[in-house]
């Protein structure tokens, strides 16, 4: 562990994972998809694992929705505001609600 003043300044669009890791994911259009709970290393695209609330209608409510961190579907990310802004394309929030 290190203080978070010993950490080196990162380019901008990246970021540390510690600072996505409880971000409220919503879709563009204002669809609350859940938090950012964990962000999995696959070998390719990172993924954030956003756990989805209970009980807050949406459909898988209580497993972890699974997107990439692209920059073609996380299209605003703001560490101020807690927010990450999506916009997935068509089918991949529905194939995993299934």
């Amino acid at each position: 562990m290190i203080p978070c003043k010993g950490l080196v300044d990162l380019p901008e669009g990246t970021y540390y994972i510690f600072e996505l890791i409880g971000l409220r994911v919503r879709t563009h259009d204002g669809r609350d998809l859940g938090v950012v709970r964990d962000v999995l290393r696959t070998g390719g695209t990172p993924l954030l694992a956003v756990a989805r609330n209970p009980g807050a209608g949406v459909a898988g409510a209580g497993e972890d929705l699974l997107l990439p961190i692209a920059r073609s579907i996380c299209r605003q990310i703001d560490t101020e505001a807690g927010s990450i802004t999506v916009d997935p394309p068509e089918g991949l929030l529905e194939v995993q609600e299934s």
